[in-house]
This record gives C-alpha cells, structure tokens and sequence, in this order.
C-alpha cells in the first residue's frame, strides 16, 4: 500500500520536472531574451536601464505590492543575468549598465556561480505540520496519541500543533482520517540534498557555501526564483563571430529539443560557432577509462567503485562524505574530456559548453580548458534572440561525434550500460545507481565504505532526478527528453 508520504514526494518529484509552466520561470526566460536581443543589435548599453520598465510598465498588474518593487527585483534579476552576484554589490545606486560593461571586459567569473535575492525571497515560514479546517476534532483522536512529542491538543472541536514542541515526524499526518493535516515545506531547504540552505535573522535564506554542492535544486524549487545562477550569456554572445569559439554539446541537448542532433549542431554555427563538439564523444572516452579502472580495482580486491561524471556527486563526497572519497572512480568527466580533446587540436578557440547544469558552470571554472559554460535555458534563449527556428534548419553532422553509449549517458543508467558493456564478466548482470541525491541515498552512500559485504560492485551516482534530462536548467520535460535520447541512441552506433 502506498503512504500518503510516499504520494507527497512522488507529486513533489512530478512537478519539479514541469519545465516553463508558470510565471516566474516565464519571467526569467523574458529577461534573458530581452539581454539577448539588446546584446546582439549592440544597444545594451543604452537598452538594460529601460528593461524593468518595458516589463512592468505603469498600468499593468503587479505581482508584489507595487509596480516599483517588482521593478526593483527585476533590476536585481538583471545583475544576475549581467553575471554579477548581488551579495557582493553596496552601490545602489550603480546603473544597470556598468554590469553590463563588466561582463563586456572580464574573461570569467568568480566563484560561487550562485546568488541570492534578498528582495525576492519572502521569508517562507520554516516548514512544518498545520492542522486545516477538515479537522472534525473527532472522539478518536489518533492525532494526539501517535504524537510521541505531545505537541498535539485539542482546543474547542479542532487539534492545534504546538510549533515549539513540534518535531517534524509526521505521524499525526500519517494517521488522520480525514487528511486534516498537511505538510507545509520550505521549497529550498526541501529540495537541498546537503542541508546547505539556512535562515538569517530575518527569516531570508542563507546559502552556507562550505556545504552547498551547486547541484541547482534550490534554483529550480524556488518558486520565487530568489536564488538565480550568474550567466555568462553575455560573454559568449558579444565573442560570437568575432573570435574561435568551438560549443561543446552535452549528451543531454538531443532530448531537449523537438529537432535532430544535426540541426541542433547547424544552428550553433549560424550562430557563430566555429565548429560544434558532442561531449558524448568525452562520453565515450569516459566509458572506456572508467571500465579499465574499474576492472583494476576489482582485481586489486577493491570492494566496490563509483561513478565521478556528476560533478554535484564529487562535491558531494568532498564536502560531506570524505571517507567515500578513495571509492570514487578518478577518471575526469565527459565535459573534462572533451574540453581537453579540443583545447588540445585547437589551442587557439575558446570552449563554450552548452548543458543542463548549474553545477558545471562551477567545474568549468575548475578547468583551465573551459571557458564558458552556459545553460540550455540560456542557449534556449539565443536561439530565440538570433531567429532560429530549430525544425527549418537544414541539419549539419558535428565535427566530432559521439557513439551511442556517450549518447547514453544523460539518462540514468546510461554509464552503468556504458561499463557492463565492457565488463559484463565481473557485474552479471547487477544493477546498482542512484538516480537522486536525497537523504535516503545520501545515507546509503555514507553506509557503504562501513559494509563488509556492500550490496554492489559498481554504483552510479547522479545529482538529477533520472540524471542530467531531470537537470535544473533543462527546457524539456524529463519524460520527453529521455525518450527523445532514447531514440538517438538507438539509431547511434557503438563506439
């Protein structure tokens, strides 16, 4: 039988894959464009102070209080888009302009890639258990005797929950019969895997960057938008034509658009791009050092090892799990590959990945041989900005390609196949992965250096609901996008 907890995170799960379905994600998709557009006819300068007032104009409805302070937050939504990080800035009175040349002189951004906004967030209360109006205040009264807190009481016909003596455990909402009682979460702290997300004095969140792992859930639960990644959207297009720029396609891309890898790849060069690399071909690279390492820490008698492609993972195990850490395959990610391989044949171009993920902006400033990192929503966004409608694009193969076991790896269990492909002998036929970094599998993964006998030989390990296709920067619904890589790979060949 299925809990009520259990549909509670199942409908949680479901949601968080809705991709553009509601105003505030709508909100930053119009003010990249608006940046983008302005970017590309050269009136930035000029255009930026205006966009605040474009958007929310006088008459139109607000969504806060006012026009001025949705105008206001829209100003600092801005700054992020600019690449600025709001924490850092004390001149309130610093035009929107002067961001707008910094990111036309800086080569790159300082970490942390994340930025909070004050403004925007409301000080959601902490989450906890409320009794609503179903409440019949009935003779069972099951609530009260399954608190092991004694935080229940009944006052005239209805239970009322004590916050101060209240522990969060659930069981009064477990065992109501009427479903009186609800669960009323902080949507960031709930989606933070690390617990890296606190309140200040205020009630406003404070992200604790020792902990935080960049994995972008808060980003995408926020339903606020208060926590944005800094784009390097600017960067790149203000470089677009004018210097060697190679796109480096993650794996994931052809899930993410109703249009074939070979348009994808023609449309990154009507854009400007020098030439267009599949990472899946890093991918495939992956898979066989990975199998190689794999096979020698098995005969070295090695228990069990894990996957390092999610790069969320390895900050994961750095931060909080250290003692996992020798566990950990050592083989570089398929960005890491890549990256290297064109860095390599072409010293002179820069490498601009294009991906699903926030946490890869931040490896990207890890490694010399990346020089910009930008999100599917922002290359969404250029797409839009140029005029390029995907399905009227002539397709164009990319000047390296990937096989079908790099194409793969997007979807969960695709490095899995990638390594039984090769050594199927030592796995027979076992299957091991954790599709999600939650508590439940955090747990597992600091369990498993204490097991004598751990229950795998191979575990891999993604940040992302049902991996990189369930990323916090994806345009296309996991569902759709799995099925789309999918039928790539089945028509891919096996390098």
């Amino acid at each position: 039988m299925t809990t009520r907890g259990a549909v509670r995170r199942r409908i949680l799960r479901e949601v968080s894959t809705v991709i553009v379905t509601n105003n505030a994600s709508a909100l930053k998709r119009q003010l990249m464009l608006e940046v983008a557009k302005s970017t590309l006819a050269g009136t930035l300068l000029g255009d930026v102070e205006h966009i605040p007032v474009r958007v929310r104009p006088r008459g139109k409805e607000s969504t806060r209080c006012c026009i001025w302070r949705d105008r206001a937050i829209i100003r600092y939504r801005l700054i992020a888009i600019l690449g600025g990080r709001i924490e850092d800035e004390t001149d309130e009175v610093k035009p929107l302009s002067a961001y707008a040349r910094e990111a036309f002189k800086r080569t790159g951004l300082e970490k942390p890639i994340l930025t909070v906004l004050d403004e925007s967030c409301t000080a959601c209360i902490e989450a906890n258990y409320f009794v609503t109006n179903a409440c019949k205040g009935c003779l069972a009264r099951p609530c009260t005797m399954h608190c092991p807190a004694n935080a229940i009481s009944i006052e005239g016909d209805t239970a009322k929950i004590m916050p101060d003596a209240c522990t969060n455990c659930g069981k009064c909402q477990q065992v109501c019969p009427y479903h009186a009682i609800i669960y009323v979460p902080v949507p960031c702290q709930e989606a933070c895997p690390v617990d890296a997300i606190d309140k200040d004095s205020r009630g406003k969140i404070a992200i604790d960057f020792d902990r935080c792992i960049m994995c972008g859930k808060c980003v995408r639960a926020c339903p606020f938008t208060a926590v944005m990644d800094r784009s390097q959207m600017v960067d790149v297009l203000i470089r677009l034509g004018k210097a060697e720029m190679n796109a480096l396609l993650a794996p994931a891309v052809a899930g993410q658009f109703d249009a074939e890898i070979e348009q994808i790849s023609a449309a990154a060069r009507k854009m400007g791009f020098t030439r267009v690399i599949e990472v899946a071909s890093g991918a495939d690279e992956v898979a066989e050092h990975e199998s190689e390492e794999f096979r020698g820490r098995m005969a070295a008698g090695e228990p069990f090892m894990t996957t390092s492609c999610c790069y969320a993972y390895t900050e994961t195990v750095r931060k909080h799990i250290p003692e996992l850490e020798r566990f950990v395959a050592k083989t570089g990610t398929p960005l890491a590959m890549a990256a290297a391989r064109a860095r390599s044949e072409y010293p002179s171009a820069l490498n601009v990945f294009i991906g699903p993920c926030i946490a890869k902006k931040q490896e990207g400033m890890d490694n010399d041989d990346v020089d910009y990192v930008l999100t599917f929503e922002e290359f969404a966004t250029m797409l839009e900005a140029f005029g390029i409608v995907l399905e009227d694009v002539e397709g164009e193969r990319a000047d390296v390609e990937g096989g079908a076991l790099g194409r793969g790896f997007p979807v969960t269990g695709g490095l899995y196949k990638a390594i039984s492909h090769r050594c199927s002998d030592l796995l027979g036929g076992q299957t091991s992965r954790i599709e999600t970094l939650d508590a439940k599998s955090l747990r597992l993964l600091k369990a498993l250096p204490r097991m004598k006998n751990p229950p795998c030989r191979l575990m891999e390990v993604m940040c992302c609901y049902r991996g990189c296709v369930g990323g916090p920067a994806v345009v296309a619904e996991e569902a759709v996008s799995t099925k789309r890589v999918e039928t790539l790979v089945g028509r891919s060949s096996v390098k």
